[in-house]
């Protein structure tokens, strides 16, 4: 578990990393360089959840490569709905989620924290708008869960 004290914000107790998969921790289907060290070192306080379609059909691939569960969810359904579901099953505020596309709005929201990633695919202005924070890459999300004087640095008031 990973647990901030943020003035202002409440004590933040996590356990849960929901991530999306294709332009959060992959470039057109290619994992960003440096997440697999990152992932390995925050395992050890959080389980690491990938949530993911699979539109370039490798998911599979890259969940074995970092050593996470895989949630894959239904294209041809609400994904964003589905995406929601896997957060409130893992009990919203023990939960960091990380995204970047339409499709990540409404898990971010629910989420004790949401962070919205504006990579190299760019982001959904609506998941912009419902995420917790914004920053330019995955390795910046990552470093703020590894370094938590960031996060609180980020979010007191």
């Amino acid at each position: 578990m990973l647990e901030i004290d943020i003035p202002g914000f409440d004590i933040v107790k996590l356990k849960h990393l929901v991530l999306d998969l294709n332009g959060t921790l992959t470039n057109q289907g290619i994992l960003i360089a440096h997440v697999k060290e990152q992932l390995r070192s925050l395992k050890k306080d959080l389980e690491v959840i990938i949530v993911s379609a699979d539109t370039f059909g490798r998911a599979n691939a890259i969940k074995d490569e970092l050593e996470v569960s895989l949630k894959t969810i239904d294209s041809q359904s609400n994904e964003s709905e589905q995406k929601v579901k896997i957060v409130e099953d893992l009990r919203c505020e023990s939960v960091v989620a990380i995204g970047n596309g339409n499709n990540d709005q409404a898990m971010l929201k629910k989420a004790r924290i949401g962070i919205v990633v504006i990579g190299p695919e760019g982001a959904s202005v609506h998941t912009i708008m419902n995420a917790t924070i914004v920053v330019y890459s995955i390795t910046d999300a990552l470093q703020m869960l590894l370094n938590p004087q960031i996060l609180k640095a980020t979010l007191r008031y």
